[in-house]
């Protein structure tokens, strides 16, 4: 597996997608990102396997995976997911609102993120179904009801929200969808702008339905959004691209030490010695604390010199190669079919290239 340097950059690169729960263009749109250096990823309608309990989902192995629940088989199936690069330096904390109903909170993830230069926003990631869907219209109305303590931080909302406005497009010749004059009035009282562009489709069948909002806040100024063709993953939805100024600071890939290169004739030799030092009992409460912090340290000394440390996670998918690269190119220039691209791409062994999801 290739590992590779991210470009440094003063932005942060958010790709949102509804890819419609099938698994080749959940696939295709991780590869993609992960080609293109963005740095976190709003997927809606993910693939999700059918046996709850697993929690079987699509992973990268340079991204972090969030899920919005943690108990599938209770909450449902979850309808958003986000992932998170690994290596941009971006610090990640999920949020659990205590006001919303699991089931709801399916369709609903809001993940704060931070640089190590203290510069922080909140991101929610969010599948508003149609009406006649289940759950039709709840999550946005779910969104509206949170605190307003929410929305104090740099906000992004951005997905696949069903609601028709003429706010969003202009030529739109059907009355609103119900709803989204509530949901607008909403967004001009906690400061929230649009900030993708005005009646360009986000469907192949038209309308606009994919949507990104952004706060007022002075640091989100310039932020921008607009359709991302080249990064297709061969979805009905069109991918959705945001850049946020940002603060990324210095990155440091963090390496682990692999127990599986333990020197096993190293370390008891090294953690005898280190231990020749410390005292051998304690008569306090604090000497006791004392004892355990150099008996830790001394472990510690003698792990780190007896093991290898991993290498950064920084690949890409294995299968992701120069053979279906190709395949992309073909594809963009119309010389094979959506069903063929999605063939093309599929991993090897297939059926069983799915992981869980940890979050």
């Amino acid at each position: 597996m290739n590992h590779r340097k991210r470009p440094r950059k003063e932005r942060v690169s958010i790709l949102q997608l509804n890819v419609g729960r099938n698994p080749e263009a959940h696939a295709i749109a991780l590869a993609q990102a992960h080609s293109n250096y963005i740095d976190i990823i709003l997927l809606q309608e993910p693939y999700i396997y059918k046996d709850l309990a697993r929690k079987i989902t699509k992973r990268h192995p340079s991204y972090e995976c969030f899920s919005p629940t943690d108990s599938w088989e209770v909450s449902g199936i979850p309808r958003v997911l986000t992932y998170v690069c690994r290596n941009s330096g971006i610090r990640a904390s999920q949020l659990r609102p205590d006001t919303i109903s699991q089931e709801i909170l399916s369709d609903l993830l809001p993940l704060q993120i931070s640089s190590c230069l203290g510069q922080s926003a909140l991101i929610f990631n969010i599948y508003n179904a149609p009406v006649a869907a289940i759950r039709g219209g709840e999550a946005a109305r779910a969104l509206t009801c949170l605190p307003e303590s929410y929305f104090t931080m740099p906000t992004l909302l951005a997905g696949d929200f069903n609601l028709l406005h003429t706010k969003w497009q202009p030529s739109l010749h059907r009355p609103p969808t119900a709803f989204a004059g509530a949901f607008t009035e909403w967004l001009d009282e906690r400061g929230l702008r649009f900030t993708s562009e005005a009646d360009i489709p986000t469907h192949n069948r038209g309308n606009v339905l994919d949507l990104a909002f952004v706060s007022s806040s002075p640091s989100l100024l310039g932020a921008s959004t607009r359709v991302a063709h080249h990064l297709d993953a061969t979805s009905d939805y069109r991918p959705l691209l945001t850049d946020m100024p940002w603060e990324h600071g210095s990155v440091e890939t963090p390496q682990r030490l692999r127990f599986d290169t333990l020197d096993h004739t190293r370390f008891p030799t090294l953690l005898a010695a280190n231990l020749a030092n410390v005292r051998s009992s304690a008569e306090s409460k604090e000497e006791l604390d004392c004892l355990a912090n150099e008996i830790t340290a001394a472990i510690h000394s003698a792990y780190t010199a007896s093991a290898n440390k991993s290498m950064p996670r920084g690949g890409g998918q294995r299968w992701w190669n120069t053979g279906y690269k190709k395949a992309l190119q073909d594809y963009r220039a119309g010389l094979c079919t959506q069903k063929d691209f999605r063939r093309i791409t599929r991993p090897p062994k297939y059926n069983t290239s799915v992981t869980r999801s940890t979050r």
